[in-house]
C-alpha cells in the first residue's frame, strides 16, 4: 500500500478510504496512509507553484524527483519481498 501513496497520480484518498473494508489493523493503515501521503502533498504543491509561478523547469524537475522516488522505492520493496521469500 505504501508503495502505491508514493505513485504521483494514484488515487489516495480512495486507497484511504478502500484500506477501512480490508482486515488490516487501524494504527498500521494510519502510519502508513500518513507517511505515504506527505512526499506527493509535497512533490504536487511544489511543482504547482513552481508551474503557476511560470517556472517550468521546478515544476519539471520536482515531477521527475517524484517519479525517482516511486521508482527506487518500488526497487527497494521488490528487494525486501524477494529477501522475505527466500
Amino acid at each position: 500500500m505504501l508503495v502505491v501513496f508514493l505513485i504521483p497520480g494514484t488515487p489516495k484518498d480512495f486507497l484511504t478510504y478502500f484500506a477501512g473494508l480490508t482486515g488490516a489493523r487501524f494504527w498500521p493503515v494510519l502510519a502508513i496512509t500518513t507517511l505515504g501521503r506527505i512526499p506527493s502533498i509535497a512533490t504536487s504543491t511544489v511543482a504547482a507553484s513552481a508551474f503557476g509561478a511560470g517556472n517550468y523547469g521546478m515544476a519539471t524537475g520536482a515531477v521527475a524527483v517524484a517519479v525517482a522516488l516511486a521508482a527506487a522505492g518500488g526497487l527497494l520493496y521488490r528487494r525486501f519481498e524477494g529477501m522475505v521469500r527466500e
